[in-house]
Protein backbone atom coordinates (compact mmCIF):
# COMPACT_ATOMS: atom_id res chain seq x y z
CA UNK A 1 0.00 0.00 0.00
CA UNK A 2 2.88 2.43 1.10
CA UNK A 3 4.25 2.04 -2.73
CA UNK A 4 0.67 2.60 -4.08
CA UNK A 5 0.69 5.30 -2.08
CA UNK A 6 4.33 6.75 -3.36
CA UNK A 7 3.16 5.85 -6.66
CA UNK A 8 0.04 7.83 -7.09
CA UNK A 9 1.01 10.47 -5.18
CA UNK A 10 -2.48 10.46 -2.95
CA UNK A 11 -1.44 12.38 0.47
CA UNK A 12 -0.25 15.70 -1.50
CA UNK A 13 -3.23 15.71 -3.30
CA UNK A 14 -5.66 15.31 -0.77
CA UNK A 15 -3.62 17.74 0.97
CA UNK A 16 -4.03 20.06 -1.42
CA UNK A 17 -7.73 19.46 -1.68
CA UNK A 18 -8.17 19.96 2.68
CA UNK A 19 -6.41 22.87 2.07
CA UNK A 20 -8.24 24.27 -0.57
CA UNK A 21 -11.40 23.78 1.27
CA UNK A 22 -9.80 24.91 4.39
CA UNK A 23 -8.99 28.57 3.02
CA UNK A 24 -11.53 28.92 -0.51
CA UNK A 25 -9.69 32.94 -0.32
CA UNK A 26 -6.60 31.71 -0.78
CA UNK A 27 -6.73 29.38 -4.10
CA UNK A 28 -4.39 30.76 -7.28
CA UNK A 29 -4.91 30.71 -9.94
CA UNK A 30 -1.69 29.99 -12.15
CA UNK A 31 -1.32 31.21 -15.90
CA UNK A 32 1.05 29.93 -17.94
CA UNK A 33 3.06 32.59 -20.01
CA UNK A 34 3.32 31.90 -23.79
CA UNK A 35 7.08 32.03 -24.58
CA UNK A 36 8.08 32.16 -28.41
CA UNK A 37 10.80 30.05 -29.60
CA UNK A 38 13.85 32.54 -29.81
CA UNK A 39 12.70 33.05 -26.23
CA UNK A 40 13.34 29.50 -25.56
CA UNK A 41 16.55 29.48 -26.86
CA UNK A 42 18.02 32.94 -25.42
CA UNK A 43 16.63 31.79 -21.79
CA UNK A 44 17.24 28.02 -22.32
CA UNK A 45 20.55 28.36 -20.98
CA UNK A 46 23.46 25.92 -20.94
CA UNK A 47 21.23 23.17 -21.35
CA UNK A 48 19.95 24.29 -25.00
CA UNK A 49 23.21 24.77 -26.17
CA UNK A 50 24.01 20.99 -26.28
CA UNK A 51 20.49 19.84 -27.98
CA UNK A 52 20.85 22.57 -31.38
CA UNK A 53 24.60 20.45 -31.46
CA UNK A 54 22.87 17.04 -31.31
CA UNK A 55 20.00 18.35 -33.74
CA UNK A 56 22.44 19.72 -35.99
CA UNK A 57 24.63 17.11 -35.97
CA UNK A 58 21.57 14.11 -36.29
CA UNK A 59 20.90 16.55 -38.98
CA UNK A 60 24.47 16.24 -40.92
CA UNK A 61 24.75 12.28 -40.05
CA UNK A 62 20.92 11.91 -42.21
CA UNK A 63 21.42 13.92 -45.04
CA UNK A 64 25.32 12.85 -46.04
CA UNK A 65 23.85 9.26 -45.11
CA UNK A 66 21.15 10.00 -47.72
CA UNK A 67 23.53 11.68 -50.10
CA UNK A 68 25.94 8.50 -50.00
CA UNK A 69 22.77 6.13 -50.10
CA UNK A 70 22.03 7.45 -53.53
CA UNK A 71 25.46 7.54 -54.96
CA UNK A 72 26.08 4.13 -54.30
CA UNK A 73 22.96 3.24 -55.99
CA UNK A 74 23.42 4.97 -58.91
CA UNK A 75 27.41 3.73 -59.23
CA UNK A 76 28.73 7.31 -59.26
CA UNK A 77 32.12 7.85 -57.91
CA UNK A 78 31.88 9.24 -54.36
CA UNK A 79 35.12 10.25 -54.07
Amino acid sequence: MVILNFLLQANPVTDTIANAIANPANTEVSVTENISYLDFLLKGGIMIYPLIILLFSVFMSLSSGIYLSKMLLSKMSIW
